[in-house]
């Protein structure tokens, strides 16, 4: 079925990323491999989506990779809202695909949302998407309260406008502050 092949397909990038995480750090070279793995273990119909990041905490900068995931969300100051979009295709995709390296400094109070698509793409019965626009503005109302709350309520707000407690596929909301 296409979910088991979803979660075929996600584990296989999970193992690979165990591995290359014993290596020097190399956003571009990680996701290169994991982009040419992808290519020649599956069909064509077959990709996935990344995020990968390394946070240097006495710099305050984070360095990322995008294969093609939702957009990163940054709540900077004055409720700013920035979005830190792909920096490549979905890894495995399309074979000669090439992925940037990119970096944003923390601002003082930054928040980073990192979310999956099931969190976005939650739908309410007239089809309307949770969406974007929402987890950032509901990010941009909670950003001083403890992150855990701040996961509890976009939750519990995704689940009110849904009107039902279940996803049609995975939605994971991972938080990082500057303090």
């Amino acid at each position: 079925t296409p979910r088991t092949c979803a979660r075929v397909l996600g584990a296989s990038v999970m193992a690979s990323l165990r591995i290359l995480y014993q290596e020097p750090p190399d956003l571009g070279s990680w996701i290169d491999r994991i982009h040419r793995q992808i290519l020649q273990s599956s069909d064509a119909t077959h990709f996935a989506t990344l995020f990968l990041a390394l946070l240097d905490p006495a710099a305050h900068r984070l360095v990322y990779a995008s294969a093609g995931h939702d957009p990163v969300i940054m709540i900077g100051p004055g409720d700013a809202v920035r979005e830190l979009g792909a920096t490549g295709l979905p890894a495995g995709m399309l074979p000669g695909s090439t992925f940037e390296v990119a970096a944003v400094d923390l601002p003082p109070g930054g928040l980073v949302a990192i979310y999956t698509d099931g969190l976005r793409e939650a739908t309410r019965g007239d089809e309307e998407l949770y969406g974007t626009e929402r987890i950032a503005a509901a990010l941009a109302q909670r950003r001083d309260r403890p992150l855990q709350e701040i996961v509890a309520e976009i939750f519990a707000d995704v689940s009110g406008f849904t009107g039902v407690a279940a996803y049609d596929d995975d939605a994971t909301l991972l938080l990082l502050r500057r303090a």
